[in-house]
């Protein structure tokens, strides 16, 4: 879909909207200075999409609801997983992360790190190659 771009208060990054209403997205594009460099980025990288071996990974927070994770469960996709803090048995594909029990959703696993190791929370918890090999075991003990 087209971007459209904004201007989000005290951020030095491009940020810009896909979708409308409930199927609307926010994308942060971090590494990118300029509305037209993270656009002609996004255009490169969109015909490089395999749609039939898509995988996708998504935690709770950041606006996520209920029904967002109901829809998610109906995509045709090999493999989903949803990291979370807490139990949710109503998210099918949901993976608690032990690490972020202490937080109300799991929104700061990308953000958290390991103080000697550097690796984020899911990394030390979930077995991504496991994860895609289709294994049904892929916790990290």
């Amino acid at each position: 879909q087209k971007l459209r771009f904004y201007q989000k208060e005290n951020w030095n990054c491009p940020w810009a909207y896909i979708g409308e209403g409930y199927k609307e997205i926010s994308i942060q594009f971090t590494h990118y200075h300029t509305p037209e460099e993270a656009e002609r980025k996004w255009e490169e990288r969109k015909k490089r999409i395999h749609w039939d071996n898509l995988y996708i990974i998504t935690c709770d927070g950041n606006g996520a609801s209920e029904e967002d994770f109901r829809l998610l469960d109906d995509l045709p996709y090999k493999r989903k997983v949803v990291f979370t803090s807490k139990e949710h048995p109503e998210i099918t594909d949901s993976f608690v992360l032990n690490t972020m029990k202490k937080y109300d959703t799991a929104a700061r696993m990308q953000l958290t790190r390991h103080f000697f190791t550097g690796l984020r929370s899911w990394q030390r918890e979930f077995d991504v190659a496991a994860w895609l090999n289709g294994e049904s075991n892929f916790r990290i003990k």
